[in-house]
């Protein structure tokens, strides 16, 4: 935030000022995963949330009470989130993420009539009426409440900037008579110091306010596992210890039992719902409040501070040592407390800000060509140039990986922020180009060094990163697979271009089907071009053994993808409009037949649904190697600021399969070997083989231990992930489940004839090529439980 606010406004024009707070400020941030890229978009979100809702809240509570005093009404904590709306919207606050977002931005559109209707009356609002209007709070305000009020470190209280007193003058001298008919004289002041600060514990000890808050919520503020929220029934006539020992000089301990059981009956209510059975400070007879001028008291044995004392002592730890805090004292608490005093001294809330950051990654790519124009980092992107469409907002921060590295001309750009030192120059070169494109004369590049020996190493010589030379590019053209792979694209793309399609538009059952025989008949007359000889070619002797050699290596693999291909046809067909079929081109960069450049190869997705299942609204994918670990059951994503628990395996594809039925999507999957095989493993925990045929003679290939039935166990390929429930989950709830993939391991086994001198002395290598298995046994090793 910080970067954001040196920046130079790019905008002057009042009008758009409405629309863009910021005034065209933007800072574009890189990160070196996407899952590090996507977390820190929430949580900069969440974090500028704070601050924002921190002091649009102090200043409702002081708006409150001016009206409080001009109407003669009394004042509730339930009324904050009305004033909080409506200083929201003459400042054109945007807050919070999710659907809390978009439940928020209809509560502004709401607040907007009725203002706007007191306003022609001339009338002011009447907050009391407009609580009922706002029963049906976002949960995402109820947290800032929570957070402001309970947070046992960061506490309206802690900052000193608002304390929490009776709204009701009618509860005070209620509970004064009933202290007095039990001989308990205190005077009003004190029972409003005591109040003060038995609701101040209760609210940062179990966060036991708000009962028709809910607990789901509270986790999510929670920075330690709560045992409990609330009250118990049994704690409700007994007061803390700290409260009993500074009362006990002036009350017995029946009386004091009184006063916990008066202070109970009054502002205590049973929780509903999953609080049942728990009680919760109401906040019907609750106020917050505010003044500057207010005196706080700061206590020198434990450093706390508070409104109030009580009797004369620390309303924390019981001593007499508190003195009353001057202006000085306060400025420690100066970073959080100046945003707030200032929005309150300016009075309007116009100094209050918002930072809108979104996640720029390639698991946002996902788009459905039929209904979609643009794909959600498309959309980002836009907003992030200020290219808006109806009541889109802008984006002020953009959260990006290594996508926005190259080709893209963000314009006006002044400030990168990279959260790691790039692996190379060339890479710290691109992403700090982004800035500046358009004669900026200055720009603001932030590089933040992580711990490890790249970063550290960097960090004591930054010219080396900053203006160091370039590596050579090169490229192996020597390389035997990538020619191969090179060549069957140009053979196969020669073809389909004479049958009137493309690798792109040609299903890869149709091509089985209808094309196959014409293209092994294609291949055999197949001779390569000069210009192919002369480019692709160039460094392989392009003789009639090499062409055979390219033709045939084709041709086998062609053999073995039509055969799969054919035996599982219920993949592949297709029963709904909807549905796109799979094309040649995504099935063979699947196979590994056409050339990668650089793209994941055996990509799998997590599929993130709407809520009736009927369409696809995210689809992240990774190659299957990164996939098992990132994907696994158990582990916990953040795709689009919503966090999702991984369920299990799933694809959106295969319900629609007329044979299949909804309720057996898997079976086509399950009765495919190259989806579910059987895997060997070797019980000598030092050994470590695996294999998915069964050894010679019933022995470990390595170590000769015995191979019995008991160390085989079934190996599933996923096709696909789903969020648990298909749908995000509260925070506190992402409790990860930690399984890792193992290194890769090669599964054939050692073969004397197939080691060749390489000339090394005394060094000789197997230079086969082998596929190599990467496999996720989960936790402990003790695989995952699937159901077919």
């Amino acid at each position: 935030s910080s970067q954001l606010s040196v920046q130079p406004p790019a905008i002057f024009d009042e009008e758009k000022l409405k629309q863009q707070p910021n005034a065209g400020r933007k800072v574009l941030i890189f990160s070196d995963s996407r899952q590090r890229a996507a977390v820190l978009a929430k949580d900069m979100t969440r974090t500028a949330d704070d601050q924002a809702a921190r002091a649009v809240l102090v200043l409702a509570a002081a708006r409150l009470q001016e009206w409080a005093e001009k109407a003669e009404e009394s004042v509730t904590l339930d009324m904050l989130y009305p004033a909080f709306l409506e200083i929201a919207y003459h400042n054109h606050l945007r807050l919070f993420y999710g659907g809390d977002k978009g439940r928020f931005n209809d509560d502004l559109e709401t607040i907007k009539g009725i203002i706007e209707k007191a306003e022609r009356r001339n009338k002011p609002l009447k907050y009391d009426r407009l609580t009922r209007d706002f029963k049906n709070k976002p949960g995402l305000f109820s947290e800032q409440l929570l957070k402001n009020l309970c947070s046992p470190f960061r506490s309206l209280t802690d900052l000193g900037l608002g304390w929490m007193e009776p709204c009701e003058e009618d509860d005070i001298k209620d509970c004064l008579e009933l202290f007095n008919d039990h001989g308990v004289k205190m005077s009003e002041e004190d029972f409003i110091a005591l109040f003060t600060a038995w609701a101040h514990h209760h609210c940062t000890d179990s966060f036991a306010i708000g009962n028709q808050i809910s607990d789901q919520i509270r986790f999510n503020i929670a920075l330690r596992k709560f045992g409990r929220f609330g009250i118990q029934e049994k704690d409700l006539q007994k007061l803390p210890s700290k409260f009993k020992k500074i009362l006990s000089e002036k009350y017995n301990q029946e009386q004091i039992n009184w006063i916990a059981c008066v202070l109970s009956e009054t502002f205590l209510s049973r929780g509903s719902g999953e609080e049942e059975g728990r009680y919760f400070l109401i906040l019907d007879k609750i106020a917050l409040k505010f003044k500057d001028e207010h005196k706080w008291h700061r206590c020198r044995t434990c450093s706390d501070i508070f409104p109030y004392t009580l009797f004369g002592k620390c309303a924390y730890c019981g001593s007499f040592d508190v003195y009353e805090m001057s202006d000085k004292d306060l400025e420690r608490y100066k970073f959080w407390r100046e945003p707030v005093l200032g929005a309150i001294a300016e009075g309007s809330g116009k100094l209050i800000r918002t930072i809108n950051t979104e996640e720029h990654t390639a698991q946002l790519s996902y788009k459905d060509q039929r209904n979609d124009i643009w794909s959600t980092t498309e959309n980002y992107e836009m907003r992030f140039q200020n290219l808006l469409l109806d009541d889109e907002l802008p984006i002020d921060v953009l959260s990006c990986t290594t996508t926005m590295e190259v080709g893209i001309d963000i314009g006006s750009l002044t400030a990168i922020s990279l959260r790691n030192v790039p692996p190379m120059r060339e890479n710290y070169q691109q992403r700090a180009g982004r800035a500046g494109r358009r004669g900026t004369s200055i720009s603001t590049i932030a590089t933040y060094a992580q711990n490890g020996p790249h970063d550290g190493w960097y960090f004591h010589h930054p010219e080396k990163i900053i203006s160091g030379d370039a590596s050579n590019p090169w490229i192996d053209v020597n390389n035997v697979t990538l020619l191969q792979r090179h060549v069957n694209l140009l053979i196969s793309s020669e073809f389909l271009s004479e049958k009137g399609t493309d690798l792109y538009e040609c299903p890869v059952l149709s091509f089985f089907e209808n094309y196959y025989r014409e293209f092994i008949e294609f291949l055999k007359k197949f001779r390569f071009s000069p210009e192919l000889e002369a480019t692709v070619l160039s460094t392989k002797k392009t003789d009639e053994s090499s062409h055979q050699q390219f033709v045939q290596g084709l041709t086998i693999e062609l053999e073995r993808i039509r055969d799969d291909v054919l035996n599982n046809r219920g993949l592949y067909e297709v029963k709904t409009e909807s549905e796109r079929q799979v094309s040649l081109l995504d099935h063979f960069s699947f196979e590994g037949i056409l050339p990668t450049y650089s793209f994941p190869q055996n990509v799998v997705g997590f599929f993130i649904e709407n809520k009736y299942g009927t369409k696809i609204i995210q689809k992240p994918d990774r190659s299957l190697d990164i996939a098992i670990s990132e994907y696994a059951p158990g582990k916990v994503i953040v795709v689009n600021k919503e966090t999702y628990k991984v369920g299990g395996i799933y694809s959106f594809h295969s319900k629609f399969r007329r044979e299949n039925r909804r309720e057996n999507q898997a079976r086509p999957y399950f009765e495919n070997p190259n989806y579910l095989s059987d895997l060997y493993l070797c019980p000598n925990p030092d050994c470590g083989w695996t294999d998915t045929d069964n050894p010679r003679d019933g022995v470990c290939p390595f170590c000769g231990e015995p191979i019995s039935e008991n160390s085989k166990r079934k190996m599933l390929r996923p096709w696909g992930f789903a969020p648990v429930d298909g749908k995000p989950i509260p925070e506190a709830h992402a409790e990860v489940e930690q399984s890792y993939a193992e290194e890769p391991c090669y599964f054939a086994t050692p073969d004397r004839n197939d080691m060749e001198n390489i000339g090394c002395q005394h060094i000789m290598a197997a230079l086969r090529s082998d596929k190599i298995r990467i496999i996720n046994k989960g936790l402990k090793g003790r695989g995952f439980n699937v159901c077919q």
